[in-house]
């Protein structure tokens, strides 16, 4: 049966088995109240594909979400609606605001033709921020955000005037109904942390699984869900030298389900060879080898 939890499996397990299994074990042939996140879409092809393999009879499959469709999902139902801005879109609107409210960019550029490679820069950072839940005032923080990678010298200046142009840029995209996926991802974050009966509403149980890092507003969904007893997370793990998500288990108080799943997938080797006449050679002896 489905807990609320964390499940550690050893990492020459199959991930995707297992979830199968889990929901198997329901004893049901309806899935469709139950979840399931993987960090990208490819895996529910081979869910459901694994999900027919062990059932061998027809079934309605869990509603399957890559994480950022999951995170849009839960932000819909905390009522933010609008069309979300490319990051062009944000740096043309960043742009404008600081023409408008004579922040020092707007002197720095002549024109948005010269602002647009920068402008993309700071929209970009502006999403991460949101994502990471760094706040306007953790911004003032300027020591540690001059080292920010894709900024210059050009611009690590403007950094003292940057909590003042994102909270425009907020306010301007609160008046006319635009987004960014940023905000998508901090208004996920905060609703299923305030309202987590109504976040995850529509689903009995939702299964994270299959990731290996989280950025801070998909961490507080995950805790949001486990919390409240919806939810759970399938990670993979040696089990002593490396855990991907050891701050997690501090903060959810929480000890690690381990599971000693036997993995049916193959064993894979790789081999190497200077050039295609090596690598035929090499090939030649495998074959030599198995046969």
């Amino acid at each position: 049966m489905l807990e609320a939890g964390i499940y550690e499996l050893p990492f020459d397990s199959d991930v995707i088995e297992f979830v199968a299994k889990a929901l198997i074990s329901l004893g049901v042939n309806d899935f469709s109240n139950i979840a399931v996140v993987f960090p990208g879409r490819r895996p529910s092809v081979y869910l459901r594909q694994k999900l027919f393999e062990l059932l061998r009879k027809p079934y309605v499959p869990p509603k399957i979400f890559q994480i950022e469709e999951f995170l849009t999902e839960i932000a819909t139902i905390s009522g933010a609606f609008g069309r979300i801005l490319s990051p062009l879109e944000a740096a043309s609107v960043i742009f404008q605001l600081a023409q408008q409210n004579g922040f020092s960019i707007a002197k720095e550029f002549k024109d948005f033709g010269e602002f647009a490679f920068w402008g993309v820069k700071l929209a970009s950072a502006f999403t991460e921020f949101d994502q990471e839940l760094i706040s306007n005032e953790k911004l003032m923080d300027l020591p540690a955000l001059a080292e920010y990678e894709d900024i210059q010298v050009k611009v690590k200046h403007l950094w003292t005037e940057l909590p003042k142009l994102k909270r425009a840029f907020e306010e301007v995209a609160e008046r006319k109904g635009f987004l960014t996926r940023g905000m998508i991802y901090r208004k996920a974050a905060e609703f299923a942390t305030e309202h987590p009966s109504e976040a995850f509403g529509d689903f009995d149980f939702v299964i994270f699984a299959g990731f290996f890092a989280l950025r801070e507003a998909e961490k507080a969904v995950v805790k949001a869900a486990i919390n409240s007893s919806k939810g759970c997370m399938v990670w993979q793990s040696d089990g002593q030298t490396w855990s991907p998500f050891v701050e997690l288990t501090k903060e959810l108080k929480l000890k690690p389900i381990k599971v000693n799943e036997s993995t049916s997938s193959p064993s894979i080797q790789f081999h190497a060879g200077v050039d295609t006449h090596a690598e035929a050679a090499v090939v030649r002896q495998i074959l030599t080898d198995v046969l």
